[in-house]
């Protein structure tokens, strides 16, 4: 962790992957896969962060861990997809997250604000405003969630007040949503 805040996202995923094979039952198993799937997305190589994913999660499986708990893993396989701009993909993983009854609350919120996110780049804005919306309702989604519902709120106001050419929906989507 300390190598990944200072920088240093190829070491700090090497090391994240290594603590993972030796460890493989750990509770910190889903913290290392977040951290080598941002230290991948920080170093622009998707594909590395899938390839490393996968030796995680055959590490764990050949650890004993519950196959129903590794199916969380397709939150960062979603991650890497959409980062690969495969959004078809990444929402199809996000949705199995959602879906499943394996995963914790707060990793059900983020897929489910990362599928409103697929659904913005697709360009159905009106869905994902629902979706958006949705998550803000709810409570406990956490603050990431949270700020992630907001600023795609954000964002949709602001391409709408562009299209439109309107100044007045241009300065309130830069001031509120």
């Amino acid at each position: 962790s300390a190598l990944q805040r200072s920088g240093k996202f190829a070491e700090a995923a090497t090391m994240q992957r290594e603590l993972a094979k030796q460890f493989p039952k750990s509770h910190y198993l889903v913290g290392a896969a977040q951290s080598i799937v941002d230290c991948h997305i920080a170093l622009n190589d998707a594909a590395g962060g899938t390839a490393a994913i996968e030796e995680l999660v055959a590490a764990a499986a050949g650890g004993g861990v519950d196959p129903n708990f590794l199916s969380a893993f397709d939150y960062f396989r979603g991650r890497l997809l959409e980062e690969q701009k495969n959004l078809a993909g990444a929402k199809s993983k996000y949705q199995a997250v959602a879906a499943g009854r394996t995963g914790s609350a707060s990793m059900t919120a983020m897929a489910r604000m990362r599928i409103a996110r697929c659904e913005q780049a697709e360009g159905q804005a009106e869905t994902a405003k629902t979706a958006y919306r949705a998550l803000i309702e709810q409570l406990d989604v956490g603050n990431e969630v949270l700020a992630g519902a907001w600023n795609g709120l954000a964002d949709i106001a602001l391409d709408e007040a562009q299209k439109a050419k309107n100044a007045e929906k241009l300065t309130n989507a830069l001031v509120k949503v």
